[in-house]
């Protein structure tokens, strides 16, 4: 009995032994290095959004005095408050890229102190407007209003009569 223990004990053990070998004996068969070599061209990409000269519409009730593009993306001019009335103008937006881009947000600035007098919008029948995106290559015109409200009790004091410096600042991102 005891000897007949010893023997499948000893049974047991070789089978052990053999399995353990078999499982490194395929596992150092079966591992290999793999190589992956290649090539791949990716197209060059250029970014170049602008402004070209923005130009007054007929639709204007204001004249606005040196409206010019300083930068790419900024146009600034100079218009007199009065009431009710409007200075619109438009400005050729130029991708000579590659890339398409979105127009992400269009600022006016300095106009903070007056911001209860003075409206800006993208007019109704601008080609480009916030969230709109022009293509590599291409030209879209974006149309510009500035408007001056009519005269109440809330913001009478802020129609002066003074000349406002103001600024239109434009930022694209890419829109792919």
């Amino acid at each position: 009995m005891e000897r007949e223990r010893r023997g499948k004990n000893f049974v047991i053990a070789g089978l052990l032994v053999a399995v353990v070998s078999l499982s490194v004996a395929f596992a150092v068969t079966l591992t290999q290095r793999l190589d992956i070599n290649g090539t791949a061209e990716l197209p060059s990409t250029q970014w170049s959004v602008h402004f070209n000269d923005p130009v007054a519409t007929a639709a204007s009730t204001l004249t606005a005095t040196e409206l010019k593009k300083t930068s790419g993306t900024l146009i600034e001019f100079a218009v007199k408050l009065e009431e009710g009335k409007t200075f619109e103008f438009e400005a050729p937006v130029q991708n000579d890229g590659t890339v398409n881009a979105k127009l992400d947000t269009l600022t006016l600035s300095g106009a903070s102190d007056k911001a209860k007098l003075v409206t800006f919008e993208v007019a109704s029948d601008s080609e480009l407007k916030e969230k709109d995106v022009i293509d590599g290559g291409s030209t879209k015109m974006l149309k510009i209003r500035v408007s001056m409200a009519n005269i109440t009790d809330e913001n009478v004091d802020l129609a002066d009569g003074s000349t406002l410096n103001l600024a239109v600042v434009a930022n694209f991102v890419s829109a792919e």
